[in-house]
């Protein structure tokens, strides 16, 4: 019972100094510890002056409420992990606390396409989560920018749903990608909702695999167009991007897929026409 009485968190969630300043004010032996306080079947007080009423009356009420409810043992003191099933604490157990509290979370589970590069994976990854640096999410974590507008054409507001769906350069971008597929793609959906859609029509089973893939290489090419946007702003040019989403595509596919079988002047026809 060597707790510190005043000072140390052992009732509700602050100090009872804290909880309690006029009685703190009071108190005769501000670091008095609970054993001293307790006399074997309640508590004993020593203040410097006899209590006025009004709010000392008050809060000493509140504070003879509050520790009736307390059990006191006869044993030493020890701190208890109170954010864990277990009471002892762990490195393990402080890591999961800390990243339920901070890391997004969602129900759609992160797709790692077997295509694609790895690094095209972790920029999807960080795009679904809202983890790219975008101008508008630079500005949210207290990062100065000289402008929160799109670098690709200078129009709205930069942020992941602005930039991959609603930007005039995207919108065009994904309006090539519809007509080359033949296939009505709802790319006006935030990422998430997006991949949810495409994954969730049975019609387009075989052709998953190729549509994630094209999806994805156009969300890299796109992010690396807005990326020249800024740091050469002479060559920002989006022809010939379309083009570039169906190279990539293709030669990720061809050289990562072990049953690739779709040509290359099939592919620039459409692929899901081959599969």
């Amino acid at each position: 019972m060597s707790t510190l009485f005043w000072h140390d968190v052992w009732i509700n969630d602050t100090p009872l100094a804290q909880q309690f300043p006029c009685l703190f004010l009071l108190e005769e032996f501000k670091n008095v510890v609970v054993g001293d306080r307790w006399n074997g079947s309640s508590f004993s007080w020593n203040w410097r002056c006899p209590l006025r009423g009004g709010i000392e009356d008050d809060q000493y009420n509140r504070i003879c409420d509050i520790v009736k409810q307390v059990t006191i043992v006869q044993s030493d003191d020890s701190w208890r992990w109170c954010c864990d099933t277990m009471d002892s604490f762990s490195v393990n157990g402080l890591r999961k606390h800390l990243d339920c509290l901070s890391l997004p979370s969602h129900y759609l589970a992160t797709r790692w396409n077997k295509i694609v590069p790895r690094k095209v994976n972790i920029h999807v990854w960080r795009l679904i989560k809202d983890r790219l640096p975008t101008r508008f999410n630079l500005w949210f974590r207290g990062i100065n920018n000289v402008s929160l507008i799109c670098p690709m054409c200078s129009n709205g507001l930069e942020s992941i749903y602005y930039t991959m769906s609603e930007c005039i350069i995207a919108i065009k971008v994904w309006n090539s990608v519809v007509k080359w597929l033949d296939l009505n793609l709802p790319f006006q959906l935030p990422p998430i909702e997006f991949l949810d859609f495409v994954n969730s029509q049975g019609n387009l089973h075989k052709a998953k695999y190729i549509i994630f893939t094209i999806i994805y290489t156009a969300w890299w090419e796109l992010w690396r167009f807005r990326n020249e946007s800024i740091f050469r702003p002479r060559k920002k040019r989006d022809v010939g991007m379309v083009e570039s989403i169906m190279h990539f595509s293709y030669v990720w596919y061809r050289n990562r897929y072990k049953k690739a079988s779709i040509r290359w002047d099939d592919w620039l026809k459409n692929p899901l026409l081959f599969i």
